[in-house]
């Protein structure tokens, strides 16, 4: 079942902007990145969704840190700064929109 977008904290689906949800691979880790501080090995085929897992964890640590209102505009503009650096939307099986 495909995790939606809006699954994540507000700051941080600007990250996958213009997308509904995550793909297969991407939505089989949510929980554990996203949730927990667990550490992970993904082995997957290129094309996979690997990046945007990573992108998930680092969107998970960043949340860790901003937990008042003040931060969280914060965690509002690096969460942009990521989604324009194309690195939620890179050529390793970006999310489906």
């Amino acid at each position: 079942m495909a995790i939606e977008i809006t699954k994540f904290d507000e700051f941080a689906q600007a990250a996958f902007r213009g997308y509904k949800s995550l793909n297969r691979i991407q939505s089989r880790m949510f929980r554990t990145v996203y949730y927990t501080n667990e550490n992970i090995l993904v082995c997957a085929p290129i094309g996979a969704g690997k990046r945007n897992i990573a992108m998930i964890s680092i969107l998970h640590e960043i949340g860790q840190h901003f937990k008042d209102e003040v931060n969280a505009k914060e965690a509002d503009k690096v969460a942009n700064q990521l989604q324009s650096t194309g690195i939620s939307s890179g050529g390793d099986g970006a999310a489906s929109s």
